[in-house]
């Protein structure tokens, strides 16, 4: 059994350890448009049920090992959202939705979702920005669904700046205000590595009341790619940022990540270490916070920092799980990074989705 703690840490998506079982255990199983033309939207839907039924699962998972917080993947229920394939009601599913719900208020377990980086409210692009508005209903629907409180929140990035901040961020602005209101009651902003800093989630947050998700890498990254500006000290950005959830009453939230190997952007496969001003946050400014832990290893890598932090453990009885856990090259070969967890590096999706300029 688990207790929440003032500061827990998150999963994102996938769990390596039921992922390498056999039967696996995921909840991102897709199937390509043209087998779902082939076998009709019934084998499609089935594949969605496996999913929820290992999202059950997960949540078992991370009840019994001490994980209060847990990122769903967008890829629940695939091509949602697509033109290119019939919709399709949420109708077959909502017995295994409001079972998600009921084991969440059960557990205290908080879910969240991260749209895909193809989700770009700021968009000068009429078609995408009509895309974007029914891919982020699909995931407002989602938690709905499963009646989750406001504390279910859905991150998205900034997007391109299309060679005009400031136009951007305008539009952005302005956009955001078009958005349903369930979407807008849920969607909070992310700073990212190339286009959106955390001034300009700062600024977009206090023009529209959208809470900020401070990403420390992604800081980090952007502060290297764009020597010319300056900014302040990451630590001294935490109080607007605080202000930002307090205004709409939701509890914090913040993404841990680090330098991988590869180009500037790319998460490690673990966590070293947890940045003092966020570990210092319930005591400095008596704010409990969430922190998803980003990282290719995924409950591993935050067992790693239960060591480090033992504080952090959210196992009631405070001991270490033992698993027989995958090793790193298992990892790599079968558990694909999330797109919620990588930049987006090409054009992807759709036809109309914008590379990020």
């Amino acid at each position: 059994m688990s207790v929440n703690k003032p500061l827990q840490l998150g999963l994102c998506c996938l769990n390596t350890i039921l992922r390498a079982q056999k039967p696996p255990v995921f909840a991102s199983r897709k199937m390509i448009i043209r087998t779902v033309e082939e076998q009709g939207i019934g084998a499609l839907q089935e594949k969605i049920l496996q999913n929820l039924r290992d999202v059950l699962t997960m949540m078992d998972w991370n009840e019994e090992n001490g994980i209060k917080v847990f990122r769903l993947s967008s890829e629940l229920f695939p091509h949602k959202s697509n033109p290119k394939v019939d919709d399709y009601t949420f109708e077959f599913a909502k017995d295994l939705l409001q079972q998600i719900g009921v084991k969440s208020r059960k557990y205290n377990q908080r879910l969240t979702f991260h749209p895909g980086q193809y989700n770009v409210v700021g968009t000068p692009n009429q078609a995408s920005f009509n895309q974007t508005i029914a891919d982020l209903q699909y995931h407002a629907e989602v938690l709905d669904l499963i009646d989750a409180g406001e504390n279910s929140v859905m991150v998205v990035h900034g997007g391109g700046v299309y060679g005009d901040k400031e136009a951007t961020i305008e539009r952005w602005c302005k956009q955001y205000m078009l958005l349903p209101d369930n979407v807008r009651n849920r969607l909070v902003l992310e700073n990212c590595e190339k286009c959106f800093s955390i001034e300009d989630c700062l600024r977009v947050s206090e023009t529209v009341n959208i809470p900020v998700v401070f990403d420390t890498h992604h800081y980090t990254c952007y502060c290297k790619l764009h020597p010319d500006e300056k900014f302040l000290p990451a630590s001294e950005y935490i109080p607007r940022i605080l202000e930002s959830w307090k205004r709409r009453g939701i509890k914090p939230k913040f993404h841990v990540s680090e330098q991988g190997s590869g180009r500037v952007g790319h998460h490690s496969d673990y966590i070293e270490e947890i940045p003092i001003y966020l570990r210092e946050i319930p005591v400095k400014y008596g704010v409990e916070i969430d922190i998803m832990i980003e990282a290719k290893m995924k409950e591993q890598s935050i067992f790693k920092l239960y060591e480090k932090y033992p504080e952090m453990n959210c196992r009631k009885n405070m001991c270490l799980p033992i698993h027989v856990a995958p090793g790193m090259g298992w990892v790599k070969k079968h558990c694909v990074a999330c797109e919620c967890c990588e930049p987006i590096t090409k054009l992807k999706k759709l036809k109309i989705v914008e590379k990020l300029k």
